[in-house]
């Protein structure tokens, strides 16, 4: 549950938490894809399979966002995922 304090007359409940849980969420997949885009870049030197290797960064990506969409998980949730995905590409 999000305590963060507003201003009344501000916004009633978790829409304050959730608005910054979603700019968390699109700014860890805009992160995520630009090191996908630089790995791929970087070190897969086959055209086709780094188009292969983009092409599912970017399925993966909009499969977080579906799921955000369809109530399967929050965005904090997706955000978390996504951010992890990241991390294991760097760890490569």
């Amino acid at each position: 549950m999000c305590l963060m304090q507003t201003a009344p007359p501000g916004p009633v409940g978790d829409l304050t938490c959730d608005l910054l849980d979603e700019r968390e969420f699109q700014t860890e997949l805009r992160v995520l894809y630009s090191e996908v885009t630089i790995f791929a870049t970087r070190f897969i030197q086959d055209s086709a399979v780094r188009l292969e290797y983009l092409t599912r960064a970017r399925a993966f990506q909009q499969k977080l966002e579906a799921a955000v969409r369809n109530g399967e998980m929050t965005a904090k949730e997706a955000a978390r995922r996504a951010n992890r995905m990241r991390n294991a590409l760097l760890e490569i």
